[in-house]
């Protein structure tokens, strides 16, 4: 019985921990409120991305930056800096659209890989870039 109360202690300790984590990586960012990446795959093609990132302010935003890389920290695959609501002069696979405060980013194409590594940035009108929100997706 001694056995199963320590065990019920460390599972509420894990609990607890992934608990407090979820709630740190929600709070990466003043400006984001959730990010993540679509990948999709089609054997003997490269994959392409779309990014969706939901803002909780769009008044003070002037840039969008994502990375995409195979590892972490890293921008391998995609690093791309988007202006603020502007989908025109964009490079050949990429696009932006926004509806209210959900942004959605294509970022063209890059090798497959089995875990991507994310990251968007916010850049503010007062030309400082905000905290990173990042993800892992796969």
């Amino acid at each position: 019985m001694q056995k199963f109360n320590s065990i019920k202690k460390l599972l509420m300790i894990a609990v607890c921990l992934l608990f407090m984590t979820n709630i740190n990586l929600k709070a990466q960012s003043s400006l984001i409120t959730r990010a993540y990446a679509v990948v999709t795959s089609s054997q003997g093609n490269p994959s392409s991305g779309d990014f969706t990132v939901l803002l909780e302010d769009t008044t003070n935003v002037s840039q969008v930056k994502v990375m995409l890389g195979s590892e972490a920290d890293s921008s391998d695959l995609v690093m791309y800096t988007f202006n603020y609501d502007v989908n025109t002069s964009l490079p050949s696979g990429f696009a932006w659209s926004r509806s209210g405060n959900t942004v959605t980013l294509q970022v063209g194409t890059f090798d497959a890989q089995s875990t991507y590594f994310g990251s968007v940035s916010i850049k503010d009108n007062n030309n400082t870039w905000r905290s990173s929100y990042n993800f892992i997706t796969n």
